[in-house]
């Protein structure tokens, strides 16, 4: 799934890139922060993995993305 992740993110560039990967697919996935900084080649430190988390907290409440388990994030199904 990194692999997908990281196409994608290559191509779109920006935080614009997980909305792209999940309409990519048929099925979209659920992805956790913890998954999108090693996507994004960030350190696994407490810090990144947090700013990720409230940049999807952010994308939930503009209903670009839902929360479909705590910490687990998706686009939501058309």
């Amino acid at each position: 799934m990194l692999s997908a992740v990281r196409a994608c993110r290559d191509q779109c560039g920006g935080m614009r890139w997980f909305a792209g990967l999940c309409g990519h697919r048929a099925q979209p996935p659920s992805l956790k922060p913890r998954d999108l900084c090693l996507a994004m080649d960030l350190p696994l430190l407490p810090k990144h993995t947090e700013g990720i988390r409230s940049k999807l907290k952010r994308l939930v409440d503009g209903g670009i993305l839902v929360e479909t388990e705590p910490g687990l994030f998706a686009q939501p199904r058309p």
